[in-house]
């Protein structure tokens, strides 16, 4: 009690304000706490921006007093058309005709009226359905760039292997075959007589070694042929050497300056190319279309691998064709094993009547020839060391 007592004495003498010189008494100013400042917020200035939420407003105000106007106008065309329909020419404006050098009669006049007025409502709605096809491609357009934003964070991705699978292909599938399914067929006829051709003997003079040979020989009808021809003996049956050359055929190799508009097989022995590639010399590039054919056939005591390559030089009305024969027969020292012959051609036909200078045409031919062979027989040597080692696996 004491405490409280002499507490609240002194809080009011504290309270209680001082005599100055002339009696008065000032009040003494009161120690407390120091208040905080309080910092005052510049208002930012708002900056009208075309997303801004006024903008928007004003536009779409805009848009709809547009499109009322537009639609108040096809209502009364509708209107006008309909009442002319009804009630005829009595309540329709008839036009001033006093000084007209000619009359025209009132069904003329209504008319093509009618007319103007059906075309006008058509109109009307050809640039209505215009606006909403635009809008919906404008929608379609903004959804797949927000699409395309989104599939290329891999991250949001993560587990679909649907879209990361594996590699793009190095061919793609046709777009326009143009002139590829004639081609085709005429490869695939040159294909079967290849075959026939095999079936009636075809006269194989190397040894059942490992060898390989390109030779240049003169030819009266094509200028130039190039021969390659390969022996393969292998330690493995002859359905185990097709799969491995077949496996080859249809597999994409990387090629520099080759691409591949398609690949693909009509039937589960045949298959077919199509592409595009450039040739390189130290002063020339040509660029070339190609189409290849190829087909297996098996027999009882052998398997051959047929194929046909068409490549055209529309420029210079030049044609180069590779027909290809390959025989996998069943080795005569042992029967569990297989010897591989190929023979390949490369040579050009000129189209008849060409309106090209000769030396124009005999440039291309042996630029085009020399660039094919080196390529053709590099492939036959890999092929050939690749069947020996696939064989030793088997």
């Amino acid at each position: 009690m004491d405490s409280c007592g002499t507490d609240s004495g002194e809080s009011s003498r504290e309270g209680e304000g001082t005599p100055n010189r002339d009696g008065e008494v000032s009040a003494r100013p009161t120690q407390g706490p120091p208040r905080p400042q309080i910092k005052t917020k510049v208002k930012k200035r708002r900056i009208k921006t075309f997303a801004s939420s006024s903008t928007r407003q004003l536009q779409r105000k805009k848009a709809e007093k547009e499109e009322l106007r537009e639609q108040a106008l096809f209502l009364q065309a509708q209107l006008d058309l309909l009442q002319r329909s009804k009630y005829g020419d009595g309540g329709a404006v008839q036009p001033d005709l006093s000084h007209s050098p000619a009359p025209v009669s009132s069904a003329t006049t209504s008319e093509w009226y009618d007319q103007a007025v059906r075309q006008f409502v058509f109109r009307q709605q050809s640039e209505k359905t215009n606006r909403e096809l635009r809008s919906i491609l404008a929608n379609q357009l903004h959804s797949a760039e927000a699409l395309r934003a989104i599939l290329q964070r891999r991250t949001l991705l993560e587990g679909m292997d649907l879209v990361f699978g594996g590699a793009a292909p190095l061919y793609r599938p046709p777009q326009s075959l143009d002139n590829s399914v004639g081609i085709m067929k005429q490869l695939e006829k040159r294909v079967e007589d290849l075959y026939l051709d095999s079936r009636a003997g075809f006269g194989w003079d190397r040894p059942s070694l490992v060898s390989s040979n390109m030779k240049v020989n003169p030819n009266t009808q094509y200028g130039k042929v190039i021969e390659i021809e390969t022996v393969t003996p292998v330690a493995c049956s002859i359905h185990e050497a097709a799969a491995v050359l077949w496996k080859d055929l249809k597999t994409v190799h990387e090629i520099p300056d080759k691409s591949y508009r398609y690949l693909r097989g009509s039937t589960p022995n045949s298959l077919e190319k199509n592409f595009v590639m450039k040739l390189r010399g130290q002063d020339n590039i040509i660029e070339i279309n190609g189409s290849h054919y190829s087909r297996k056939f098996e027999d009882r005591q052998r398997i051959v691998l047929a194929k046909a390559d068409s490549i055209i030089l529309p420029t210079e009305g030049l044609e180069f064709r590779s027909p290809s024969l390959t025989t996998i027969a069943t080795s005569e020292s042992n029967p569990q094993h297989s010897v591989v012959r190929s023979y390949l051609r490369i040579y050009a036909e000129v189209q008849p009547n060409l309106d090209a200078r000769q030396e124009d045409v005999e440039f291309a031919r042996n630029f085009i020839l020399n660039g094919l062979s080196k390529m053709m027989y590099g492939c036959a040597l890999k092929t050939q060391s690749e069947l020996i080692q696939q064989s030793l696996v088997v």
